[in-house]
């Protein structure tokens, strides 16, 4: 869609967001990491650049390890596509990465919100609350991701081990 046909289709001129944020994806996986930010760069430059570039650039710089530069990127999109709950999702799971839990959990939270059920987002959370310490917070997702999906393995699994975290073996097997 990004060459002219003459018939009033987009042209490359008129979305350079999207051509950047295309070369930027082709570069990257040509193992041109550097290359491809500059690309991603341009991209976030113009309106017309899919959220997508944003969590692209943040992998990149998050590979690179540059965790600040990743989260920025990836706080970007959030502030830019409020009703996408990807942005937030990437955040928390960055923010987790980086032992930031308690901003993991808010970032989640808020992607959670935009999209639920999502046992992706579910599972991160999980994860946070439980590095926290915030076991009947882990406990109440845990369950409410066990009622919606009632033959998901992994639910009961995280259920058996927040309760084995909290020392109660019986509920554990239960």
């Amino acid at each position: 869609r990004l060459l002219s046909d003459k018939r009033g289709e987009d042209t490359v001129n008129d979305r350079p967001g999207a051509a950047h944020y295309g070369l930027g994806l082709i570069l990257k996986s040509a193992q041109r990491p550097q290359e491809a930010m500059k690309a991603f760069l341009l991209a976030a430059s113009d309106a017309s650049a899919p959220m997508e570039t944003y969590i692209e650039a943040g992998t990149l710089a998050a590979a690179a390890g540059r965790p600040d530069i990743a989260m920025d990127w990836v706080r970007q999109a959030a502030a830019r596509y409020t009703t996408r709950h990807e942005p937030y999702y990437f955040l928390g799971c960055m923010q987790a990465n980086n032992g930031h839990h308690d901003d993991a959990i808010r970032s989640l939270r808020r992607a959670q919100q935009i999209k639920s059920p999502d046992f992706e987002i579910s599972q991160a959370l999980i994860l946070s609350l439980r590095k926290t310490r915030r076991f009947a917070e882990a406990l109440q997702e845990a369950n409410a991701w066990a009622r919606s999906a009632p033959n998901d393995p992994a639910a009961f699994a995280t259920l058996a081990h927040i309760h084995l975290e909290q020392n109660r073996p019986e509920e554990a097997l239960a």
